[in-house]
């Protein structure tokens, strides 16, 4: 459980080292946790909480339970959603920087839909029409910068 939740100012330093020995970085919080019988798989490195518990995992069942208790850099955060996808039998795609992905599904359809929120063209994995340009894409389409695409394909 959460005991206590420390706020880090912009000038303050943490970090976690994982169980396969990587590092990530801390910003703005980290949270003092209590561990009963949950596996701890990182740990801070520095202050008061040094040493102590930052990501644990709980298996129940087929399934299990994971605590990040701080917020991590990109990277790191990164690896561990794809950790954690990966033990769970999930596939991820992963979408360029700055671009966002939804779907919805009704009974006939799968919409997809990209926003790009970058300066740049962004390339996605996508199939179906495009909604909004009426064009055909097989495998992949390219979104403009700061625009979107939906693209709708029958299930």
């Amino acid at each position: 459980y959460s005991e206590e939740i420390d706020s880090l100012y912009p000038g303050d330093k943490n970090y976690v080292k994982f169980d396969d020995e990587s590092i990530g970085e801390v910003r703005d919080f980290a949270e003092l946790l209590r561990v009963k019988d949950a596996e701890i798989l990182g740990t801070f490195t520095e202050d008061y909480i040094k040493g102590l518990p930052a990501v644990t995992r709980k298996q129940r069942g087929t399934g299990a339970a994971w605590y990040v208790g701080a917020r991590l850099d990109d990277a790191s955060l990164k690896g561990l959603l794809e950790k954690i996808c990966r033990e769970a039998g999930l596939s991820a795609d992963p979408l360029p920087s700055n671009v966002e992905r939804h779907v919805r599904e009704d009974d006939r359809f799968r919409y997809t839909f990209y926003l790009n929120y970058g300066s740049a063209p962004a390339a996605v994995k996508a199939s179906g029409t495009n909604l909004l340009t009426g064009e055909q894409a097989e495998a992949k389409a390219v979104i403009p910068p700061m625009d979107g695409a939906v693209f709708a394909k029958s299930i």
